[in-house]
């Protein structure tokens, strides 16, 4: 591509992304808080809530009457003979910290079950989503999109055979064109190696190990320098080998932490030991848009030294990358799932003394902001995937979350809605759409919303209706034709549509 039409894309560029950042948080969606029963529920197809098998409910644009929101049908595939909740998700690692959009939203990937990541366009001009019958990266952990490329997509998985500067079955960072000039129908991208880092960390369990992998995936900070990975050298998130804490920077290269041990590494030489007493094995790994601090989650039960012991599955440790200072929180507000930001860290907790929305900073992780001050529902508990993917340098950018409830019919004000709360202190929480998932598929309703904060996929059963027959209700066979699909919700953001 010449200089002079590069500097033209750049320029056209220009005022999307101005109009993202200015308007990241206004919002013309309700931010009442009176209840919101479901109305009549409307089949996701006008052949019916399953389309009769066929994908004629796919790109089905429609608008239920309780909410304004329109929202559009992007999977149908009728999965009869397929496991419970077959069909795809928006995650392969059944989290919302990811980045399954582009900065143009006009590329995103869903996880198709079992897990394996789908590339799909998306025209924004007809709301319609193309899915690539070319690419399926057979691979369990979600991808990652760049900040910075608009069509560059990013995944770690272990280094096949023939992969020049990479041995086989040592763990890689890949890099995915997604541009695809020939069309998004044929579009099946190469994976191209950014680096080898089992070689590039010094970690001789992770090199030529079949069973090395990355547990949940990459994620990636703003300015597409810094990468964040958690490693195992075991099969299982939370098994014995997963005690890798990665950190990996274009420059600096190789950071990781050794959560076994306490010890922190460059380029393969040790540092230092950070400057807590505690070890354990790893859930997850999340870093901060920034690239400076790094979310680390233990897992409760492998802890070896005096971990918080939160209530809810993992403990809660901030990392400053490459140093041994590490922050943990010992609030019962800390609970439940979570999402960093630049600044901040995000969650839904609900304990004894409160059910509620907070903000931590990294420095204070113990000492909260709420959100609201109380979440209205008092059956929800501490399932609310987060999604960040749209946050700005200052941490004023709402954050996405599908709040699912103990029961399917909506009773309290938010029980299954998507939601989008503020963080820019106004307390304000916009209210979009029902979820219509039910509480058996709360474990799969994760969602992800574009870095322009536009667009909302998330996943849903549709009150146990998809895969059904007959289009009339509840018809499924669990553990046979019950299913998953996923959904677009275009969000009303004001001054750019």
């Amino acid at each position: 591509m010449k200089i002079g039409d590069q500097m033209k894309r750049l320029l056209w560029l220009i005022p999307l992304l101005w109009c993202a950042m200015a308007h990241a948080q206004a919002y013309t969606a309700r931010t009442d808080r009176t209840a919101q029963p479901y109305g009549t529920i409307p089949c996701p197809s006008s052949a019916g809530c399953s389309g009769g098998g066929a994908p004629t409910g796919a790109n089905y644009l429609f608008t239920p009457p309780d909410f304004s929101t329109p929202l559009i049908r992007i999977t149908d595939v009728k999965t009869t003979g397929s496991p419970q909740h077959a069909g795809s998700n928006t995650s392969c690692d059944a989290g919302s910290e990811v980045n399954d959009w582009n900065i143009l939203s006009t590329r995103f990937t869903i996880c198709g079950m079992p897990q394996h990541q789908l590339l799909y366009a998306f025209n924004p001009a007809t709301n319609t989503a193309t899915q690539s019958t070319s690419f399926s990266l057979a691979i369990s952990s979600s991808a990652y999109f760049s900040y910075t490329q608009p069509y560059v997509m990013y995944h770690a998985h272990a280094c096949p055979t023939g992969v020049a500067g990479c041995a086989e079955y040592d763990l890689g960072i890949f890099s995915y064109d997604t541009s695809c000039s020939a069309g998004i129908a044929t579009c099946n991208p190469p994976p191209v190696l950014i680096i080898d880092l089992s070689t590039a960390c010094g970690i001789t369990a992770l090199e030529g190990n079949d069973h090395a992998y990355a547990t949940q995936g990459v994620t990636v900070s703003a300015d597409d320098q810094t990468f964040g990975v958690p490693t195992s050298s075991t099969i299982g998130q939370g098994s014995s080998g997963n005690i890798y804490a990665i950190v990996w920077n274009r420059t600096k290269g190789c950071m990781y932490w050794n959560t076994a041990t306490g010890q922190y590494f460059l380029n393969g030489t040790p540092v230092g030991t950070i400057d807590i007493p505690d070890t354990f094995t790893l859930h997850n790994l999340r870093l901060g848009k920034s690239g400076l601090e790094a979310k680390v989650e233990g897992t409760i039960g492998t802890c070896g030294g005096t971990c918080p012991g939160l209530q809810g599955a993992t403990d809660k440790y901030f990392w400053t990358v490459g140093t041994g200072t590490v922050t943990y929180t010992t609030s019962n507000d800390g609970c439940g799932h979570s999402a960093i930001g630049y600044n901040l860290w995000v969650n839904k907790c609900e304990d004894q003394q409160a059910n509620g929305l907070y903000s931590w900073t990294f420095p204070a992780p113990s000492t909260p902001t709420s959100l609201p001050a109380a979440y209205p529902s008092p059956d929800e508990g501490n399932g609310a995937h987060i999604s960040w993917a749209d946050d700005n340098s200052t941490d004023t950018a709402p954050f996405f979350a599908m709040f699912e409830a103990n029961q399917f019919a909506a009773i309290d004000t938010w029980d299954n809605e998507l939601l989008g709360v503020s963080t820019n202190g106004s307390g304000l929480v916009y209210r979009f759409a029902h979820s219509y998932a039910t509480p058996a598929a709360s474990p799969y309703v994760p969602g992800s919303i574009s870095q322009d904060g536009k667009y909302l996929l998330w996943t849903t059963d549709w009150a146990g209706m998809l895969g059904n027959t007959n289009g009339t209700g509840e018809s499924c066979t669990p553990g046979t034709n019950c299913r998953l699909d996923v959904f677009l919700a275009l969000l009303p953001l004001k001054g750019c549509q």
